[in-house]
């Protein structure tokens, strides 16, 4: 669980997201022309990313042609990756439970777990309401599976529209509300604040997790919901995934902030 070998940071050209984007969802079309809801398009993305970086000269067009004609790619190793990429598609057509980890984090989803993160991040950090916990939520998981190839709650979080939520993230909260980790009040203003209940229930995160919450509250927890909520419909991770979707926990390399791998 402390190793990272397995994901790094990678980044998206300045003013290349859109082009990615339809590059990879051209080559998609090429080879997977009847889609499935939840396909992993991270993996054309990321060859493409890859493609892009490789060969700064090239356009996306170019890029598109080369991974829909590999055999005349001139590098052995960008040819392999390409072949790769594309039998690593056809696997997950053919093998629907592979891609469970994938929108877990590796992990099984735990309620406790998420509990402890609920309480954790109110108790420690500055006030705030239900939306700006579920991006705080978003973030923690999503930063853990970068460090550690793990997330810590096994949560599944879904595209939506204009942003990115644990899935049935009302009914969890109303869980988390009648179990006694949080309640929700209002201020004199009207604004809803959740505070934590149980300490307890922290006890069920590892040192390791509390480091990454920490660094998420460091980070996060004095921007307001407006400000965070316009870094968070900005993230690649929530631009990339089809709306209806599951976010794959592979784009946490995309992130605009992550944790050093030293910090934990």
């Amino acid at each position: 669980m402390g190793s990272r070998a397995n994901i790094s940071k990678i980044s998206v050209p300045d003013g290349m997201e859109n082009q990615v984007l339809l590059a990879s969802r051209m080559v998609r079309e090429h080879y997977f022309p009847n889609r499935s809801k939840n396909f992993p398009d991270w993996i054309l993305i990321f060859a493409a990313l890859e493609l892009l970086q490789a060969n700064s000269s090239i356009t996306p067009l170019q890029t598109v042609e080369m991974m829909m004609s590999p055999a005349e790619i001139d590098s052995c190793g960008m040819r392999r990756d390409i072949h790769s990429a594309i039998a690593a598609c056809r696997n997950y057509k053919a093998e629907l439970n592979w891609s469970e980890g994938v929108f877990t984090g590796s992990k099984r989803y735990g309620f406790e777990k998420l509990g402890a993160m609920a309480a954790y991040l109110a108790a420690r950090g500055p006030k705030f309401c239900r939306r700006k916990m579920n991006m705080l939520l978003f973030y923690a998981d999503f930063a853990q599976y970068y460090l550690h190839n793990s997330s810590i709650s096994g949560s599944k979080y879904v595209r939506l529209c204009d942003t990115t939520t644990h899935e049935n993230f009302d009914r969890t909260v109303e869980s988390l509300v009648s179990k006694g980790v949080v309640s929700i009040n209002k201020t004199a203003g009207k604004k809803e604040v959740i505070t934590p209940l149980s300490e307890s229930i922290i006890d069920n995160l590892t040192v390791l997790e509390i480091t990454t919450l920490h660094w998420v509250i460091s980070t996060f927890g004095r921007m307001s919901c407006e400000e965070m909520s316009a870094q968070f419909g900005g993230e690649h991770a929530h631009r990339f995934t089809r709306r209806g979707d599951f976010v794959a926990y592979e784009y946490a390399r995309l992130f605009r902030q992550l944790p050093e791998p030293s910090a934990t």
